[in-house]
């Protein structure tokens, strides 16, 4: 982006309103939220399709995303009770979303969940 248009970005910033611009802050995190979801998948049972659940890191070849397994498991969900609640699901699944949130950053919505669990598994 060039120096004017970001002038000109700034300008139009700031003739919204406050609530008008927090809107836009909240929108933008969202938004960034959603690109740090793009994380480089190195596991074979991760994929991610914008198609598919509007981008959500999901379990190949499902609507299964890596979010509700850590959830479940996080919520003290065993990984047999989340296989049998959900047959499309294998133990080598479950296992890969967790292999998968493990290796996150700290501070990737995911990793916060996966820490969850593991401190009710524990």
């Amino acid at each position: 982006m060039t120096s004017l248009m970001f002038k000109k970005v700034i300008e139009e910033i700031n003739k919204l309103d406050f609530d008008e611009q927090l809107d836009l802050i909240l929108y933008l995190k969202n938004k960034t939220e959603k690109i740090n979801k793009n994380t480089i998948i190195d596991n074979n049972f991760i994929s991610q399709n914008n198609d598919i659940l509007g981008g959500e890191l999901c379990i190949k070849g499902t609507r299964i995303s890596v979010e509700l397994i850590l959830e479940n498991l996080a919520s003290g969900q065993t990984k047999e009770q989340l296989i049998a609640s959900y047959p499309s699901l294998s133990l080598d699944a479950v296992e890969g979303a967790i292999a998968f949130a493990q290796s996150l950053d700290n501070d990737h919505y995911l990793k916060k969940l996966f820490d969850e669990y593991c401190e009710i598994s524990s």
